[in-house]
């Protein structure tokens, strides 16, 4: 029997799952405003005991790489990261665009699956993904967007007519109404429940498919997807451009 043991800390939810083969995948979905390391870990170990292992006991270790949020990010990934290679086992860095993705496609039907998440400054962390068989393709690139750049993207993407053409997978749709708004709800669908908290389901799922490949990545090269500069980044250009000490 494999064992996963994942972190989703890309969101303000903290999702953490435990994913045994031929077994139910158990979760653990934690809404907090600033992440601690210290919290993270407690919830795995709670999650742990619940199902009768350690932290340490998995086959590898799975982690959602964002784009999301600097600070949980960094926490989510070095602690996972820290975890393989204390144990010496593999590591496996999934897309939270392409979890969320996947987490449309499990509850809509839909031609298309637009995950977003809300970046602040009247932008959003955004791609398009459409099912090929059993995989999703990116039609439209991860990337940082306006509403406006990415409603320009869509509006060109052909509709079919007889089914719904978009499904909004999203955290923090709610504070970009303009892109539900720019199309008739009857071609419209939404993710809803655990899933638009945190993908850590999805991200598990993907990880298993890729485990089964024998498909890791190099505990060393993975990194978060921040996909901008930090604040502190950009004060600190802005300061060197304005001459003063950074």
């Amino acid at each position: 029997m494999a064992r996963l043991i994942g972190a989703d800390t890309s969101t303000k939810a903290t999702g953490v799952a435990i994913y045994e083969t031929e077994r139910p995948l158990h979760c653990a979905i934690v809404e907090q405003d600033r992440l601690r390391a210290e919290e993270l870990l407690s919830v795995m170990d709670a999650l742990c005991k619940k199902c009768g292992c350690r932290a340490a006991e998995a086959d590898a270790y799975v982690v959602a790489i964002g784009p999301g949020s600097f600070t949980g990010l960094r926490i989510g990934v070095t602690m996972l990261k820290t975890m393989a290679q204390f144990t010496h086992r593999p590591i496996i860095g999934i897309s939270t665009l392409l979890a969320l993705a996947e987490e449309g496609c499990a509850q809509q039907e839909a031609q298309y699956y637009v995950p977003i998440i809300d970046a602040r400054a009247n932008r959003i962390f955004a791609a398009a993904y459409c099912q090929k068989g059993e995989a999703m393709e990116c039609i439209i690139e991860e990337g940082l967007y306006t509403e406006e750049a990415l409603l320009e993207r869509l509006n060109a993407l052909p509709i079919e007519k007889d089914k719904p053409a978009f499904c909004w997978a999203g955290i923090g749709l709610d504070r970009h109404p303009a892109l539900s708004a720019a199309f008739p709800s009857v071609v419209q669908r939404k993710l809803t429940g655990d899933a638009a908290l945190s993908p850590i389901a999805a991200v598990m799922r993907l990880a298993a498919k890729r485990w089964e490949r024998g498909d890791g990545d190099d505990v060393l090269d993975l990194a978060p997807h921040y996909l901008r500069k930090s604040q502190a980044e950009l004060d600190r250009l802005r300061a060197k451009h304005e001459g003063r000490p950074s």
